[in-house]
């Protein structure tokens, strides 16, 4: 069942002005999520009327945008939430209340797209086993979470094999990649204010990239080849 505000809490009543108050970069996005067209894709999915009520759509936007802003992983966004005051009430969550559970954040993650990635591979912020079951539940058929810390045996041999080596090669690929067109492309940081400012941005420097790219590739394909080695 939707629910797109939670129970509005008195007790932050309570605590000081200066604990109330969100930091500016907070403050700025708490206003920008209310806009009605990041509420309006989770309507398509959630009953307004049937089923068990869903994690606030509020809560549920603010939780991801501070996972993608921080880069963290599930488990470690939940725990950083619960401990901090400012988080807790940017993502609008009582004091009274539980944060929601990592394998929830997944599954509301999932929904607006109708249907489960086929591969989903991440850093090892995300490699538990917690995460490796909701993801198969969910219906992902190749996971590539690696396990922080020491893995068994057969954990050890997982990871070993083809299948999952080729799968974090992909991830170390997209990283590295990224990392070029912050360098090189200027996607440290955009310039250009709001959502379609950024779209604008990065729209940009990936044409930039190709650009670059396929100059690179025409003199490759435009070199001519010598017949002997080393010349």
């Amino acid at each position: 069942m939707l629910r797109v505000a939670g129970v509005r809490d008195s007790w932050w009543e309570v605590l000081p002005e200066q604990a109330r108050q969100l930091p500016a970069e907070l403050a700025r996005i708490d206003a920008f999520l209310d806009d009605e067209r990041f509420i309006a894709p989770w309507r398509a999915v959630f009953d307004e009327r049937i089923g068990r009520p869903s994690v606030p759509v509020e809560t549920l936007l603010r939780l991801l945008y501070l996972k993608h802003r921080y880069q963290l992983g599930y488990e470690t966004l939940c725990r950083e939430v619960a401990d901090s005051l400012s988080w807790r009430r940017f993502c609008r969550i009582p004091l009274t209340s539980p944060v929601p559970h990592p394998t929830t954040l997944i599954k509301r993650a999932v929904l607006p797209t109708g249907r489960p990635p086929g591969t989903v591979v991440a850093d090892r912020g995300f490699g538990t086993a917690a995460n490796d079951l909701a993801l198969a539940e969910l219906g992902v058929q190749r996971v590539g979470l690696q396990r922080a810390g020491k893995p068994g045996e057969a954990r050890r041999e997982y990871e070993q094999s083809r299948r999952f080596r080729r799968m974090r090669n992909w991830r170390v690929g997209i990283e590295a990649r990224i990392s070029h067109l912050k360098r090189s492309f200027g996607f440290r940081r955009t310039r250009l204010r709001r959502l379609t400012g950024a779209q604008t941005w990065a729209g940009l420097g990936i044409f930039a990239y190709n650009l670059h790219r396929m100059t690179v590739l025409s003199r490759r394909h435009h070199q001519p080849k010598s017949f002997f080695r080393g010349k």
